[in-house]
């Protein structure tokens, strides 16, 4: 049984208990009557909550006082939402209520902004958003240096800064004379990727390859066959010393690009380590210039698709890269495509082995780019090629560029990784740790209520993120906004059936208990006193 049965239960032996003791009905009855007003002022008694067919919400309502009102108007009822709207997260609580609800006037200020909570130190990063306005207004962005950038526009716009140094920096963000919204980033030094590059034959692309990747930060090691008993190698960057197919070298190591033929340049024993590293997530990309057979490196079938080498357009996402670049003449089967040529035939591919990922490429050529000046779109394909195949982290911590961070709203985390783990939140002097089963977090979502303005950290064994938490006065016009277009969708909407009027029960008033337990107790002692 629950503490307040027993408790009562108590109360009314005791109440029993004093009524026996006592001699006199007066006193009789105020003696018993004393327990049962104290167990009455600790626990007042409820009555059934009232059903009502209409309710008026407030827009500023939190998510108890909506879900106390949702419960006490019966299905079919109606709720009227005053102000901006509710918190979109709290609509499908209204479920089975018809909504009433007053467009207010428009407003002038933020519509939606995103930006990254995260980036590396020398990288750009761009911040995005709309604004609502009848006129031009003036956007301005100020850097935690005081550097400052602005833009006049009634609709989009755009701002692109570079962190100058790691750790959490703040830019702010104004549009007019409103007050300026802080945008918080966790700025990080780049990883230091290891990098394996391994060529049949001497050529000019993966030295070019190996160069980039060093200009970039990484550690670089090509290896080139240059006969059947002469390997050359160079090391580019921090690259450490030693076989960089060592069993331990293949398990720090994030990329491994296989020129076309290199493949069969490794012993059985090489390729039987590196497709064990793959497994436990080592990317690879191959180059294809000739049909190919699948193997556990190449998990692809390539055949041929014409007899010479031609050079073609690519696309990515839809975006054609300008110049025209060889490509071989054969057709990668299976995988995801990455992109294709100007025919939507697959120039690359990528298809998934255990925690690691395997690129099918055809371009045989990429320099073709930088040759005729387009050097821009041969980093575009690098960085798409390279990128889908390159070692993922263990785990990570994401959260959605476009998230409002506010304190005692919600905010949804999504974590990014297959193991169990114990996660630590620190939010200022306050640090809690919570238990995630894997089964809870994987590809799923977990939802946080900040509690404290300033920097919340999340962290896991993998991954420490850092989110800037702002207070009510921040991201009012982003919030407002998000609140009219939620309300809008949720008036739009047919009401569906929602869950039953099951209203909570209402708790008597603890005072008249207490003026009772004070008569009962005067009675006592007057008649105890004669």
């Amino acid at each position: 049984m629950s503490g307040v049965p027993m408790f009562w239960l108590g109360a009314i032996a005791l109440s029993v208990l004093f009524a026996w003791l006592e001699r006199g009905r007066w006193r009789r009855s105020a003696a018993a009557a004393l327990p049962l007003l104290v167990a009455a002022l600790a626990f007042p008694p409820r009555l059934p909550g009232r059903i009502e067919g209409a309710r008026t919400l407030a827009a500023d309502a939190d998510r108890a006082t909506v879900e106390a009102t949702t419960r006490a108007v019966r299905p079919g009822g109606t709720i009227t939402v005053t102000g901006d709207g509710l918190h979109p997260d709290y609509w499908p609580l209204l479920a089975g209520r018809r909504i009433e609800w007053a467009d207010p006037e428009s407003r002038t200020g933020l519509a939606t902004l995103s930006w990254p909570r995260r980036a590396w130190l020398g990288e750009p990063v761009r911040l995005e958003g709309v604004i609502t306005s009848a006129d031009s207004v003036t956007v301005a962005l100020t850097g935690p240096a005081g550097e400052r950038d602005s833009v006049r526009t009634d609709s989009t716009f755009a701002f692109t800064a570079v962190p100058r140094a790691t750790g959490d920096v703040a830019w702010s963000l104004a549009v007019g004379e409103g007050h300026p919204d802080t945008l918080g980033v966790e700025v990080r030094d780049p990883p230091l990727l290891q990098v394996v590059i391994l060529a049949a034959r001497p050529d000019f692309e993966l030295p070019a390859l190996a160069r980039r990747f060093e200009a970039q930060g990484a550690a670089v090691i090509l290896r080139t066959r240059l006969t059947a008993s002469d390997v050359r190698t160079v090391r580019y960057g921090q690259a450490d010393a030693g076989d960089p197919f060592a069993t331990d070298a293949l398990a720090s190591l994030d990329l491994l690009v296989l020129g076309d033929g290199a493949e069969a340049t490794l012993p059985g024993a090489v390729r039987e380590r590196i497709v064990a590293a793959v497994r436990d997530g080592l990317g690879v990309v191959q180059m294809v210039s000739e049909p190919r057979d699948r193997s556990p490196l190449f998990p692809f079938e390539a055949v041929r698709l014409r007899d010479v080498e031609q050079r073609a357009l690519i696309t990515l996402d839809s975006v054609q890269l300008p110049g025209r670049v060889p490509i071989a003449p054969v057709l990668v089967n299976g995988g995801e495509v990455l992109a294709t040529d100007a025919d939507g035939v697959p120039t690359a591919s990528v298809m998934a082995v255990g925690r690691g990922r395997i690129v099918a490429n055809r371009v045989t050529a990429a320099s073709g780019w930088s040759l005729s000046g387009e050097l821009a779109a041969e980093s575009a394909w690098w960085a798409r090629v390279a990128g889908a195949a390159v070692r993922q982290p263990d785990g990570q911590w994401m959260v959605s560029d476009s998230a409002l961070v506010r304190v005692d709203e919600p905010v949804r985390l999504q974590w990014l990784g297959d193991t169990a783990g114990i996660t630590t939140l620190v939010e200022g002097d306050v640090t809690d740790t919570v238990h995630w089963a894997s089964a809870d977090s994987l590809g799923g979502e977990v939802v946080l209520w900040p509690r404290a303005v300033g920097w919340l950290t999340v962290r896991r064994v993998e991954d420490t993120l850092r989110v800037l938490v702002r207070g009510a006065a921040d991201h009012q016009a982003i919030a407002s906004a998000a609140r009219l277009d939620a309300a809008q969708a949720a008036v739009a909407a047919a009401v569906v059936d929602g869950p039953p009027a099951d209203p909570l029960p209402r708790e008597l008033p603890r005072w008249p208990f207490g003026l009772a337990l004070l008569g009962a107790a005067v009675v006592v002692w007057r008649l105890q006193a004669t």
